[in-house]
């Protein structure tokens, strides 16, 4: 939410500095503490992160959307691979 209210390249430098390392760490940890969808879900973030330099409207919906999508992982506390909900969120990032 803070990253809404920045314009670029201010937007970008916000998402680069609090985001991309947040992406990683869960990425990398997802796996090891039985979260393989999100380490998914986080190594989508990361990608889509890594390949913009500037998040206009669109590029930074769907990092919101990433964002929000794993805070419902999380709060359901949807384990392993999230089973037929598992798949629907990976089609959603497809």
């Amino acid at each position: 939410n803070e990253a809404r209210n920045l314009s670029n390249p201010h937007r970008a430098e916000h998402i680069y500095s609090r985001l991309l390392p947040i992406a990683m760490r869960l990425k990398n940890q997802g796996a090891v503490f039985g979260y393989p969808l999100v380490t998914d879900v986080a190594s989508h973030l990361y990608n889509y992160i890594q390949s913009h330099k500037i998040f206009n409207k669109i590029e930074f919906e769907s990092v919101y959307n990433d964002v929000l999508t794993l805070q419902n992982i999380l709060w359901k506390r949807i384990s392993g691979d999230g089973g037929e909900e598992g798949r629907r969120i990976l089609n959603q990032l497809i």
